[in-house]
């Protein structure tokens, strides 16, 4: 039986917890420009990792919203974040928000999940005001890189994560191409590397195990290879990295809403 995966509030809060993700976090929270009179928005916000900090800094006369398909995430949120932010269960691809009525969105790691990433930015650029920001930090799982003498096994890995695990495996380097597409104009976009090197941490994080297993189940790894690739990673030295890559896009001052 395939395992079922780590409790989704869970790996949302240990991800967060890495060095990398706070360095990138960090970023993202720089290049949303906050201030007290900011309406800005965490799409995809799960337990509300963000939201606090986003909060703090958009407080009195601003608002910090999160939302969510997951009435779960939002639950888990609700304990940590602070009173006067506003969560709800929406849908990205349809959010409730007049035209026009946003200063800041922000999505992180939710987009390479979402059934039609163009739709989203499309939604992205109508609720942004004119002169609007939006933050998207999304991995490209093309980058992911497993070292072991076993370099074929590594490389079906990927592809297999690429092609079965995540529905939008490459979003990271996407980003500003279909934000282009959507009518916003790309600021900038920087690389963030996560480098793991300790086989408990990346076994949670990238699934190597879970994923190995199931992998032999979609004929890309042979049982036999499975096993002994995950023998190697947790015995021997290991390196293991992926590259995340933050967008910030704005809406044109010039754009009608």
């Amino acid at each position: 039986m395939r395992d079922a995966g780590p409790d989704p509030v869970e790996y949302m809060l240990q991800v967060a917890r890495t060095p990398s993700a706070t360095a990138y976090k960090t970023h993202v929270l720089a290049e949303l420009e906050l201030s007290s009179e900011i309406v800005v928005v965490d799409v995809g916000c799960g337990p509300g990792t963000d939201l606090k900090a986003m909060a703090e800094r958009t407080t009195p006369r601003g608002l910090a919203v999160g939302l969510d398909l997951d009435s779960r995430m939002l639950m888990a949120a609700t304990a940590s974040v602070p009173p006067a932010t506003s969560l709800a269960v929406a849908d990205a691809h349809r959010m409730p928000f007049t035209s026009a009525s946003v200063d800041r969105l922000r999505t992180d790691r939710s987009l390479q999940h979402m059934r039609d990433p163009m739709r989203v930015l499309a939604e992205f650029a109508r609720v942004l005001r004119p002169g609007g920001i939006a933050v998207i930090a999304e991995p490209d799982w093309a980058t992911l890189v497993i070292d072991t003498a076993r370099g074929d096994v590594s490389r079906r890995f990927v592809d297999y994560t690429c092609g079965e695990v995540v529905r939008n495996a490459h979003i990271g380097r996407q980003v500003a191409r279909l934000g282009a597409d959507a009518g916003l104009v790309t600021r900038n976009v920087v690389a963030f590397p996560a480098v793991l090197r300790d086989f408990a941490t990346a076994d949670k994080i990238f699934g190597l195990t879970r994923n190995a297993l199931a992998a032999v189940e979609s004929e890309y790894l042979s049982s036999e290879e499975a096993k002994a690739w995950i023998a190697d990673l947790s015995t021997g030295p290991i390196l293991a990295a992926v590259t995340l890559f933050v967008t910030t896009l704005i809406n044109p001052a010039d754009r009608l809403p």
